[in-house]
């Protein structure tokens, strides 16, 4: 019952405005194409359904392909780094580099490079997660403290 009480209002402006918006799109009869009322929408997406789960789950599996690449390759080439001061000097320059380029710019050299199918997504996403998660990951192994490596070194821990 205290659940009822504390969503209700949330459902009743949820309610209202849908109800108002399809007024709003009935009394001024704008067409569909431009603000679909919301009985429109709920058709569309009964019929497009089977289509949109499948279009979502290649897109997810994209998007986790590419994820699992770009920050498991930032984590080991930040390991990497942290080891080899002369590896971070060599990637950390590309990694400042890759930010400031935006995503827009590299989607077409992706597409020339990997063509439209699903390796250039992923390449993008690779791209997205890789550097980021580098300059994290270095930027905490590098400032683990003394202390907490003389602790690993009294517990017999490995790198």
């Amino acid at each position: 019952m205290m659940r009822l009480r504390e969503y209700a209002p949330a459902a009743l402006v949820l309610v209202m405005g849908l109800a108002l918006w399809e007024a709003m799109v009935f009394a001024f009869s704008i067409e569909f194409y431009l603000h679909p009322a919301p009985h429109v929408i709920v058709q569309s997406l009964r019929q497009t359904y089977p289509i949109l789960v499948e279009a979502g789950l290649y897109t997810f599996t994209e998007a986790v392909i590419g994820w699992a690449l770009g920050c498991g390759g930032g984590i080991l080439a930040a390991m990497a780094a942290s080891i080899s001061p002369g590896f971070a000097g060599l990637v950390l320059p590309y990694a400042v580099a890759s930010a400031s380029v935006p995503i827009i710019a590299l989607a077409p050299l992706a597409i020339v490079w990997f063509g439209v199918e699903q390796g250039s997504k992923i390449a993008i996403v690779v791209l997205m997660t890789f550097f980021p998660t580098f300059v994290g990951t270095l930027r905490g192994l590098l400032s683990t403290t003394p202390q907490s490596l003389e602790l690993m070194r009294s517990r017999r821990s490995r790198r």
